[in-house]
C-alpha cells in the first residue's frame, strides 16, 4: 500500500525576497529529509491579486530607495503595533484577504500551514480559529522588531529566531510552550560554510581589525544588534 502524502502550504508574503529564502529553505529540508510531506510555496499575496497587499514587494523597493517614504513607512509600522493600531490594521487585512486566503486554503487542503509573513499569519490564525482543519505554524523571520499581526495565539507552533523576538511573543500572548526558540531557516548547504579563519584568508582581511557586514532587511533589526 502507498503512504499517504502529507501536503505542507507554505503561505508566504514574497517582499524583498525575505520571505521566500527561509520557505525555500524548509521546502529544501523537507525534499531531503521527509519525502513522505509534499510542499508547495505560495505567495498569498500574488496568488490572491488583492490591492494593496498585491504590490507590497514594488512598494518596499520604493519606500527603500526614497528617505522620506521610509520615515513615513517607520512611522506607519510604530502606529500600526500599538494595540489600537494593530485592531484596526487586523479588520482591515481581513476585510479584503480573509475570504480570498479561506479559498486558497480550502482548495490546497493542507495538512499543515506554515506562514512566515505578519499579515498571512494574521489572516491565516483567523481562518484556522474559525474553520480548523490543518495544523498551523508560525514563522518570525525578524531577529527583533516586527508586525504585531505575526504573534499567532492560535498556532500549534510558533518558531522564533532569537531571545528578543520570544520576548515580544509572550508580551503579544503567544503561550510559552507553543514557541520553539533559536530556529532562523537558511539554505542547508551554509552549514558547510568555510570557517572563519579561512574566510578572512580568502577574502584578504585582518582578523585584528573591526569587519563591517552589510545586511538586507526591513525593521527587523534594532540598533543594539548593528552595534
Amino acid at each position: 500500500m502507498e503512504s499517504k502524502k502529507y501536503k505542507v502550504l507554505l503561505l508566504i508574503g514574497d517582499v524583498a525576497s525575505g520571505h521566500l529564502a527561509p520557505a525555500k529553505a524548509i521546502k529544501q529540508v523537507f525534499t531531503e529529509k521527509y519525502p513522505e510531506f509534499d510542499v508547495e510555496i505560495m505567495d498569498l499575496f500574488t496568488t490572491t491579486d488583492v490591492a494593496p497587499f498585491n504590490t507590497s514587494d514594488a512598494s518596499y523597493t520604493l519606500f527603500t530607495q526614497n528617505y522620506t517614504l521610509q520615515k513615513i513607512n517607520d512611522f506607519v509600522f510604530r502606529l500600526v503595533n500599538t494595540l489600537p493600531g494593530h485592531l484596526v490594521f487586523s479588520w482591515y487585512t481581513n476585510l479584503r484577504l480573509y475570504n480570498p486566503t479561506k479559498a486558497v486554503i480550502n482548495t490546497a487542503k493542507p495538512d499543515i500551514v506554515l506562514t512566515n509573513h505578519p499579515i498571512v499569519t494574521g489572516v491565516v490564525s483567523r481562518v484556522r480559529s474559525e474553520q480548523g482543519g490543518f495544523f498551523s505554524v508560525a514563522q518570525i523571520t525578524d531577529l527583533d522588531n516586527f508586525l504585531r499581526s505575526a504573534a499567532d495565539k492560535s498556532a500549534d507552533l510558533v518558531i522564533s529566531p532569537s531571545e528578543l523576538a520570544t520576548k515580544r511573543l509572550l508580551r503579544w500572548g503567544v503561550k510559552k510552550s507553543r514557541i520553539f526558540e533559536g530556529v532562523f531557516s537558511l539554505r542547508p548547504h551554509l552549514a558547510k560554510a568555510d570557517p572563519k579563519d579561512q574566510v578572512y584568508k580568502e577574502m584578504k582581511l585582518s582578523p585584528s581589525k573591526n569587519t563591517v557586514v552589510v545586511m538586507g532587511g526591513g525593521v527587523g533589526l534594532n540598533k543594539y544588534m548593528l552595534s
